[in-house]
């Protein structure tokens, strides 16, 4: 009997996660001045605490096998949110072969998802719920295998799941990928080939994967007729706490409004510290209109402070999400 190579291949990437950094309070309020009177007139300002004071704070202690966790950071040094690329890559495992033709050969994308689930139920795991767009992200992969005669996870043009995942707009924390080549007997024979593959049991068996999508097709692969099948899983963004990130523009609006009040009282301060004598109608309007002010500051500060709290918050609710924690 002519023995049927059969090829079986792993890749895992993890490609999509958001990078989120969080923010620490700015400074400190500010304390008024007190008017002065005549017999005090030799009366200092009391020193208050530097406006641009930043408080230390530690770094996230999360972590994540599928991201870096955003670290605390100030509000004036907090990059813009971006996208990781590539943050871990699995290379393709040895293909799998086997001795046996099958003379006749059926498969089905419903099929590759039904006994896929079956297998994570044996091992008490919850199923995957099937996604279009991961369907449409196998199917692409399968036909263009067979039309550029390749069998690889990057095609000779250097397209994967993961840059298909990107243009047909799935935002994902993490994505995977198994592929077959071969005449498998049915769909159960199939993902038991899968199964009996550490890699691709791994993929099947993620506790992190909520979602997966199929597509199998028959054509002709270096000269013979054959089947290639794939399954894409997921692990989408939306799985994870949401960030607002117009939080994070009305933080940067508000930190940048506070610093040219602070600049403003800065100036307010230092003529008032040169005004002598330090008493009457002209001193204590000066001292009056900077109050007002320091305290319209402190304000907006408290107020700023709530909202990185709440930033934060989500921020860690997030990373613990993407850490699997």
């Amino acid at each position: 009997m002519r023995l049927l190579k059969v090829f079986i291949i792993v890749f895992v990437l993890a490609a999509g996660a958001v990078i989120f950094r969080s923010y620490i309070p700015l400074s400190n309020y500010l304390s008024p001045i007190t008017p002065g009177v005549k017999e005090e007139a030799t009366r200092k300002i009391l020193p208050r605490k530097s406006a641009t004071t930043v408080p230390k704070v530690q770094e996230t202690n999360t972590s994540t096998k599928d991201s870096a966790i955003a670290k605390s950071v100030p509000v004036s040094e907090a990059p813009p949110l971006e996208k990781k690329k590539d943050i871990e890559k699995i290379a393709p495992i040895k293909p799998l072969r086997t001795s046996q033709e099958e003379q006749s050969s059926a498969l089905t994308n419903s099929g590759v998802i039904f006994n896929t689930n079956l297998q994570r139920a044996l091992n008490i795991l919850p199923p995957l719920k099937e996604n279009v767009v991961l369907d449409k992200i196998a199917e692409a992969r399968m036909k263009d295998m067979f039309e550029k005669q390749y069998f690889e996870h990057t095609s000779p043009a250097g397209e994967s799941a993961s840059s298909i995942a990107k243009n047909l707009g799935y935002e994902y924390i993490s994505i995977g990928e198994n592929l077959a080549l071969g005449n498998f007997k049915n769909d159960e024979k199939l993902v038991d080939a899968w199964m009996n593959s550490p890699g691709h049991r791994a993929n099947i068996l993620n506790k992190r994967f909520q979602q997966i999508g199929a597509a199998v097709g028959e054509g002709v692969f270096d000269g013979r007729k054959t089947w290639i099948a794939v399954q894409i899983f997921g692990f989408p963004l939306s799985a994870c706490p949401k960030i607002d990130v117009s939080l994070k523009d009305e933080i940067e609006t508000r930190t940048s409004e506070l610093k040219v009040m602070e600049t403003t009282l800065y100036t307010m301060k230092t003529d008032i510290e040169s005004t002598y004598p330090k008493y009457g109608s002209s001193y204590n309007q000066k001292v009056e209109s900077y109050n007002l002010l320091v305290s319209k500051y402190n304000t907006r500060l408290s107020e700023l402070k709530s909202l990185i709290s709440v930033y934060n918050s989500e921020v860690r609710a997030f990373n613990t999400c993407l850490s699997g924690a």
